[in-house]
């Protein structure tokens, strides 16, 4: 995650699991849907999805994520 960012384990639980719910639903999440799901701003949207991006838990494609494992 981006160092200027900072999410509390249980919000981060939260939107890794919501990261889930979209992409099983749909096939795919974008920054957008992440943002406007939480009401939170870009910068926080992108910056988890860039971490598990980091770790292996989604993938970009375009300027969407896909998983690519459970976490």
């Amino acid at each position: 995650m981006q160092p200027d960012v900072l999410l509390t384990p249980a919000t981060y639980n939260e939107m890794l699991a919501a990261v889930r719910e979209i992409v099983g639903a749909k096939g795919e999440i974008t920054a957008a849907e992440l943002r406007d799901r939480f009401n939170t701003t870009r910068k926080y949207a992108i910056g988890l999805l860039e971490h598990l991006d980091a770790i292996g838990v989604t993938r970009r494609v375009g300027d969407a994520r896909v998983l690519v494992r459970e976490p």
